[in-house]
């Protein structure tokens, strides 16, 4: 997904690109998180690496310049819910969303316009996002 000011970006496979990737998202993750070091943050990546696009995966916001505005992970659950109100079949859980407050919509935007895409893509019917301090993925 690429708007006029985000781009999203799975970390996936290994480029140069996604090595710089990892350095940057280390910087807001360590806002959020000020525990967690650059190791502890590339065992996370390492580990969603190793997923299926699909099933799961690791997100970095950036912007034109390369600075990472969020990043959240994500797993596609395809068992059935419980809950009422949610709708069966697949759905693209969404954890650990951390975003910068940068005023106006257009992060939010690329956020929503970003999972909408990935949900689609991974035939999902509906996309969940984790309340706080829930865990998941």
């Amino acid at each position: 997904m690429t708007s006029s000011v985000f781009a999203a970006h799975r970390l996936g496979r290994v480029t140069p690109h996604s090595l710089r990737a990892v350095q940057r998202g280390f910087l807001l993750i360590s806002l959020a998180n000020p525990a967690m070091d650059m190791a502890a943050w590339r065992r996370v990546v390492r580990h969603y690496r190793g997923r299926a696009p699909k099933r799961a995966g690791l997100v970095l916001i950036e912007d034109q310049r390369g600075f990472v505005h969020a990043a959240f992970r994500y797993v596609v659950d395809s068992s059935p819910s419980l809950l009422p109100g949610r709708m069966p079949g697949p759905v693209l859980r969404v954890h650990d969303l951390v975003m910068l407050d940068t005023g106006g919509r257009a992060l939010t935007t690329a956020i929503e316009e970003r999972l909408a895409e990935m949900a689609a893509d991974c035939a999902c019917r509906s996309v969940w996002i984790d309340p706080i301090g829930r865990t998941g993925a």
